[in-house]
């Protein structure tokens, strides 16, 4: 495959080729010139604490495989919400946190919750700003280096629900899934302008308005879509993303897509010179 061009670092998130290994998917990486591996599943198991020792690799041999391969491990993705979470998220973040920290990795996904379509109310407010004041506590006394940021999938696809949430709580850094914000409609450059200071992190996919088995619309190769890349691409070049642009081809929870190597190519076309 060509190298394509661009000044900016682009991973993808193992969630689209689930069933590689961990050798398999640093393979599928070098062979698909990205720069990095956003970790999500591996042999057909989303990452979990329990999980993690019969999928990876022990740290040492994890970031040496990295470096020989001129990869970066950016974004270890959990399945911890930031609003109405259950009471064991936070001693899941704490063993992920880790890993993440022995290996390097800087930053840990977690899930926004709640829904775009429901305000956030001062209690669910006030729940959430004790459980980051929490983890800040956590990351104070056990000395972790790595951050939480924050995926833009439920509650803060909204720029209003986002917009009241960046100045109702603590600090804290946001995964923008731009697919999300789009399709629930609101405008990229005016959603980017409320979280551009908080951003870290960029998802990427395409879509059609036509209903899947899982979702009011359907996912599609990129740039086969309704996905609007150019506006996307003018946002970004005003303002360079601090961190990756990651391709996310849910394919473990839509089996019915395509294999991801048939369409990788596809988001380095659409993604060129970004």
């Amino acid at each position: 495959m060509t190298q394509v061009s661009s000044p900016f670092r682009k991973s993808f998130s193992t969630l689209g080729s689930p069933n590689l290994s961990w050798e398999e998917t640093l393979n599928f990486a070098q062979q698909h010139n990205f720069d990095g591996v956003e970790l999500r599943c591996l042999d057909g198991n989303v990452l979990a604490p329990s999980s993690l020792p019969s999928l990876l690799p022990a740290a040492e041999s994890f970031s040496s495989e990295l470096t020989k391969r001129g990869l970066q491990f950016q974004m270890l993705g959990t399945s911890v919400k930031l609003l109405n979470r259950t009471p064991d998220e936070l001693a899941d973040l704490r063993e992920l946190a880790r890993y993440a920290d022995a290996t390097g990795c800087p930053w840990l996904r977690i899930f926004d919750g709640g829904s775009a379509n429901e305000p956030l109310t001062d209690q669910v407010l006030a729940e959430t700003s004790t459980f980051l004041n929490e983890w800040e506590k956590l990351r104070e006394t056990e000395r972790i280096r790595c951050q939480v940021a924050v995926e833009t999938h439920d509650a803060f696809a909204s720029m209003s629900q986002t917009a009241h949430a960046i100045e109702q709580l603590p600090s804290f850094h946001i995964l923008w899934d731009t697919h999300h914000t789009w399709r629930f409609g609101e405008k990229l450059s005016d959603y980017y302008d409320v979280v551009r200071d908080r951003t870290v992190h960029y998802h990427l996919k395409d879509s059609v308005d036509r209903p899947s088995k899982r979702k009011p619309f359907t996912y599609v190769c990129p740039g086969t879509g309704e996905f609007p890349w150019a506006e996307l691409k003018e946002i970004l070049q005003s303002a360079p993303p601090q961190g990756f642009l990651s391709f996310e081809w849910e394919k473990h929870w839509n089996p019915e897509l395509a294999p991801i190597d048939e369409v990788a190519g596809d988001f380095h076309r659409m993604t060129e010179n970004w």
